[in-house]
């Protein structure tokens, strides 16, 4: 197969960039999709979001300037400038940290949240903004385009509608009624009371051994919805990933808390849903990144040969690719998890990369052109629906065939030797 991905740089370039599944064959470089555009670190690119909307196949792109745009992609590898618009609240040190493409909604670490109604009218009455609260670290659309969820440094998981959140009060309570002059000080909301607009809000786990409130740094999060690769089925669980190294799987219709957590890993810094049923993506800042099964929290696999930590991650129905603090651009295979949870061991063959680019800037994202995926010319039988090698199933056949026979006769001389009464006779 060939895919097309885009990818964002720390110097405001996006790329485009077509890769092949198959060995041996020669990766062009990747195409600036925009030559008018200068290098600079102020235009760097924070997000990147893509979706088909009829006819048009649409790129979003948000910088660190506040400056946020959607292009059309042309299949000549360019793009075409729809619409552009920029967040006046943006301060220094504010940066994107969410991005949707269903309408177009784009949210600040400092909680700005904007939503822009395309096309854009001439006095800008097509946008809506309203006020979350402060130090996000990430922010994610459902797969229903219905509700978004955030969390971030002491702000724990919570879940929004996305209609009415415009239509909700500040989240942020009203002053108390002091006598004039006097300061004037904000209450702060209860936990269990939810702000209009707001769906649900987790719970943080109960205090340690030591009787210690637990610290909330949810560095990013994910929805798992049944089936990866449709976006209209609605899902109530969400895999978030913390800054302390704990991955925690939430149900929002059975408890506020948790209903798993593991805490394996190092610091989390990217997780993402996997490509089939049961499974997410896990990066860490020391340069790992898993496959992991999310009944159990068991690690499937571990991809190798990362030297750098993973930024951004994009899946298609058959690999992943992801971009990492070391100017690489990589495309993995995807396996899947068993059947049976638990009831297949990790193998030491699978964490391989298939396609390895240098790019020259270091990479911010990265997602799947989902209207660019080719056979290729010569069909490759030995690839299944998630990367199972057929010829490896042949060897694993053959092992159980050799492990399932009685041993006979001598022993190997690199063995020492047991009583003859000990060995195992036909």
């Amino acid at each position: 197969m060939r895919f097309r991905f885009f990818t964002g740089d720390d110097d405001g370039f996006v790329k485009s960039l077509t890769v092949s599944t198959q060995p041996d064959q020669d990766v062009p470089a990747p195409t600036n999709l925009d030559d008018t555009t200068a290098p600079t670190k102020a235009r760097a690119v924070d997000r990147l979001a893509f979706r088909k909307l009829g006819d048009q196949r649409l790129l979003a792109v948000v910088r660190a300037d506040g400056s946020a745009s959607v292009h059309t992609i042309e299949d000549s590898n360019s793009m075409k400038l729809l619409y552009e618009w920029k967040e006046p609240r943006m301060r220094a040190g504010t940066s994107y940290i969410g991005l949707g493409l269903s309408e177009t909604y784009t949210c600040t670490n400092a909680g700005h949240f904007r939503l822009t109604t395309l096309p854009l009218s001439a006095t800008d009455s097509a946008t809506s903004k309203a006020s979350l609260p402060m130090r996000l670290c990430d922010f994610q659309l459902s797969p229903s385009y219905d509700s978004f969820a955030y969390g971030g440094d002491e702000v724990d998981l919570s879940v929004w509608d996305a209609e009415r959140a415009f239509l909700a009060e500040p989240a942020v309570a009203t002053p108390s009624n002091d006598t004039e002059g006097s300061v004037k000080k904000r209450k702060k909301p209860s936990s269990n009371v939810l702000f209009p607009g707001e769906l649900w809000r987790a719970k943080n786990l109960p205090n340690d051994n030591l009787s210690l409130r637990q610290p909330v740094h949810v560095s990013s999060l994910t929805f798992l919805s049944q089936s990866p690769s449709s976006s209209n089925n609605p899902s109530h669980h969400i895999v978030t990933g913390s800054r302390l190294g704990s991955v925690r799987r939430y149900d929002t219709r059975a408890a506020r808390r948790p209903v798993a957590n593991w805490t394996q890993f190092q610091s989390v810094r990217k997780v993402q849903q996997g490509c089939a049923e049961h499974e997410v993506f896990v990066s860490d800042i020391k340069s790992n990144m898993y496959s992991v099964d999310t009944r159990n929290g068991r690690i499937l696999c571990g991809y190798r040969s990362i030297s750098g930590a993973v930024n951004s991650i994009a899946i298609t129905p058959t690999h992943l690719a992801s971009t990492s603090l070391d100017h690489f651009f990589r495309l993995h295979p995807a396996y899947g998890p068993p059947a049976v949870a638990g009831s297949q061991a990790p193998k030491p063959n699978k964490g391989e990369t298939v396609v390895k680019v240098y790019m020259n800037s270091t990479p911010t994202a990265v997602v799947w052109d989902q209207e660019y995926a080719s056979p290729l010319p010569e069909a490759d039988d030995n690839n299944g629906i998630l990367g199972k090698d057929t010829r490896e199933s042949e060897n694993d056949d053959e092992e159980d065939l050799w492990e399932g026979m009685d041993v006979v006769g001598a022993e190997s001389d690199h063995e020492v030797s047991r009583p003859t009464s000990r060995r195992r006779r036909v």
